[in-house]
């Protein structure tokens, strides 16, 4: 079903950015136990370092967007 309004489309929006934070979450900490079981400086690190950073980035949109609706 597709939203019938802004305010029902941000608030969809909201639920699936506040899943994309408990994912960041989760995923920061697998980051941060591969670190600690294999160290930083494996090729793979790199890659999931910037990953968990653009997971961040994009999970800083949440608050402004809650405030906004």
């Amino acid at each position: 079903m597709h939203p019938k309004n802004e305010a029902e489309f941000l608030r969809e929006l909201t639920a699936d950015l506040s899943k994309l934070m408990d994912k960041t979450v989760v995923f920061n900490g697998k980051a941060e136990e591969y670190k600690a079981r294999f160290g930083s400086q494996t090729p793979f690190f790199k890659t999931l370092h910037e990953g968990g950073d653009r997971l961040n980035k994009l999970a800083t949109i949440a608050d402004p967007l809650a405030n906004y609706i």
